[in-house]
């Protein structure tokens, strides 16, 4: 926003402990960290013509704050695996509500639709990240799986969009999951991708 402040304190810290046992390593983590972004949404906006667009000079940056937490486990060079927990909470999450025309006259409203970038408010994203890897020789396998529970936890006074506490946001698959083979034989490469993420909302 216009006037707001330029400096912000973005504190991370993090924390590790590693058990070597010869051919198996192990090792624990835990982190924290604060990120802030600025404001833009964080949605496809409805409409790509900016004149549309409704100036909203209160608008905040994101930010998101959490914790995470998992272990990494290692067999010799041949697998890994790596298994992460996240509780993480967004706050002034931008998104592009539709709003009054501003430019309508008292005889009615305008049929074109208007747009204004608001910070929706406090989200809380919490679940597991975990992946996969086995090596054998040329071959080489992947396979990395995502579930996450992502919802409103407290909406901003200022927000008049359709979000209410309790709803989940829009556009967070809460399962996302993706497997990857290649074949490396000295100058060539081949390798294919498949990746699937399900059970998401959005609007219409």
């Amino acid at each position: 926003a216009r006037g707001a402040a330029q400096h912000a304190l973005l504190p991370m810290l993090g924390v590790s402990f590693v058990q070597d046992f010869r051919t198996l390593a192990v090792k624990w983590r835990a982190a924290y960290g604060k990120g802030i972004r600025a404001s833009r949404p964080s949605m496809r906006m409805g409409t790509q013509e900016p004149g549309r667009l409704v100036t909203n000079a209160a608008l905040e940056p994101e930010q998101q704050s959490g914790i995470e937490a998992g272990v990494d486990v290692r067999l010799a060079r041949v697998l890994g695996i790596h298994v992460t927990r996240f509780d993480q909470t967004v706050s002034g999450l931008i998104q592009a509500v539709t709003v009054e025309n501003p430019t309508a006259s008292n005889s009615g409203p305008s049929k074109s639709s208007w747009y204004q970038l608001q910070n929706v408010g406090e989200i809380s994203n919490r679940g597991w990240e975990t992946q996969a890897a086995l090596a054998l020789g040329p071959l080489s396998m992947g396979a990395a799986a995502s579930f996450v529970d992502s919802r409103v936890q407290r909406v901003a006074r200022t927000y008049t969009g359709d979000m209410q506490a309790g709803d989940r946001m829009l556009t967070v698959p809460a399962r996302t999951l993706s497997g990857t083979v290649a074949w490396v034989q000295r100058k060539y490469q081949l390798s294919a991708t498949v990746s699937r993420a399900s059970d998401w909302i959005n609007y219409d």
